[in-house]
Order: structure tokens, then sequence, then C-alpha cells
């Protein structure tokens, strides 16, 4: 689904094709790379736009988002090899407020809170230490449009995507 060349009609875009594949990505470098690009783009005196992602991804560039642990530096291997109720556990000791919103079944977000606490300061001690202020002039906008409809077009979306090829790219992929 990543635009292509034709679509971006000669406008520049930033931090496509960034990293191989086989690389892991995180929110933290993610919010490194974006507002370096923003940097880059207001010192030629133009405007950087944002275009989709997440919720959490945006915030992270947006705001006063500060990682102390870069998930991707995180010893995950210790959490990795406990079931959710023993990370439930493990979390419930250490870090009883992170646990609040995280689902007992998302055993990825349980593990990386668990390795943070581990860490010696727990994911809800840093969210609570910030700020939650937004660290650029912004406007936000946002679309909407009846769930049907939005169902209808994300389908159309995949058939398309499908049509270009999406299960050879993601066999090649997994392959890999």
């Amino acid at each position: 689904g990543k635009i292509t060349e034709e679509e971006m009609r000669g406008v520049p875009h930033h931090n496509l094709d960034v990293l191989d594949p086989k690389e892991n990505y995180s929110v933290a470098l993610f919010q490194k790379q974006a507002r370096a690009a923003i940097e880059e783009i207001t010192a030629r005196g133009k405007l950087p736009i944002l275009c989709g992602g997440t919720g959490l991804y945006l915030k992270a560039c947006l705001y006063d988002y500060e990682f102390e642990q870069d998930s991707r530096e995180l010893d995950l291997s210790p959490f990795e090899a406990m079931d959710n109720d023993a990370l439930v556990a493990y979390l419930n000791e250490k870090d009883p407020e992170s646990l609040k919103s995280i689902h007992p079944n998302n055993r990825k977000r349980l593990i990386r809170a668990c390795a943070i606490a581990s860490t010696g300061t727990t994911k809800s001690e840093s969210i609570e230490s910030q700020k939650k202020e937004m660290i650029y002039d912004v406007l936000l906008l946002g679309l909407t449009c009846e769930r049907k409809v939005l169902h209808e077009r994300i389908n159309l979306r995949v058939r398309k995507m499908q049509q270009k090829g999406l299960k050879c790219e993601m066999e090649r992929l997994l392959n890999q």
C-alpha cells in the first residue's frame, strides 16, 4: 500500500524505504527520523505535512514524548519464555499502572512493558513524567466517514494491492 512515484506527483516524500525488511523498527526510531525530516524541511522554509500513521506514532513525533529505552535495545529474552499469566503477574508487581492499559492477551505489549520495568524505570513512570505538550505549531486534521463506506474503501484497497502482487511480495519477504 505504499505510495507510488505516480501518486507522489512530484511532491517530495520522506522516510520511505529507510530500512531493510529484516531490520527491527520502533516508535522511538520513527520519532527520531520524523523529527529530523521536519527540521530539515522547515530549515528550507517549507511546510512539512504528516499523513497517516497510528495515533501513537503521530503523538510520539508531535508531542514531547521521550523514550528512555529504545525497544530495539531492550532485553526481551527473559520475558519471551514466560506465558501471559506470568507476564501479567510480573507487571502487576512492578508496574500495575501500565497493566491497566494492556490487554492480558497482548503479548507483545506485555513483554515490552516487563522489559522496561526490569530496567528500573517503569513505562507508566516514563509516561507520567512527560508534559504531553505539542513541540511544534501544528494543525491537526482528521477525516471521518460512515463505517460501511470505510470498510468498502479498505476492501477495495486490499483488492488492488492483491492485483499488484501483494501475495508474491509477502511470500518473498517471509522467505527472506
